[in-house]
């Protein structure tokens, strides 16, 4: 029950109904809290995680390119560690391939446990990206944290 500082009637609710006064706010130093922040338009961070692990080269370019997305600390450093990974992955294949002929069934076995180890290690990331959670890999890890 409030009392009305006007006139003295006792009631509730926010005016008084006798006079039509407004009650004054109990505590004049609150603040309604600050409307909600604005989403950032675009796609959420761990599916652009996980586009940069999925689609080779092109994906993490576009995370880094892209306004919302590179924005973003662990998207970019999503996006730098599949460019780094994926290009470490081209060169080993590059290398594979400059061995002579003469050594073709070493070469394509290794090219086939690569390409394996490659498929396995790009499916990880994609889950743990797609969970929005971290990994740092050796050696393209580290040079990633320092690009994002």
């Amino acid at each position: 029950m409030t009392t009305c500082a006007k006139c003295g009637t006792h009631f509730d609710g926010r005016f008084c109904p006798n006079c039509g006064a407004p009650v004054p706010d109990p505590d004049p130093r609150f603040t309604p809290p600050p409307p909600a922040q604005a989403v950032v338009p675009g796609i959420p961070s761990n599916v652009a995680s996980v586009l940069a692990y999925l689609i080779m080269i092109i994906g993490p370019v576009l995370c880094l390119l892209i306004a919302p997305t590179n924005k973003d600390r662990k998207v970019r450093f999503d996006a730098f560690q599949a460019l780094f990974l994926q290009i470490a992955y081209i060169a080993a294949r590059i290398v594979l391939g400059v061995f002579p002929s003469a050594m073709w069934r070493v070469t394509n076995l290794l090219e086939s446990l690569l390409a394996l180890a490659y498929v396995v290690l790009i499916l990880f990331m994609i889950v743990k990206a797609a969970q929005s959670q971290k990994v740092v890999l050796p050696y393209v890890g580290p040079l990633a944290e320092k690009q994002a």
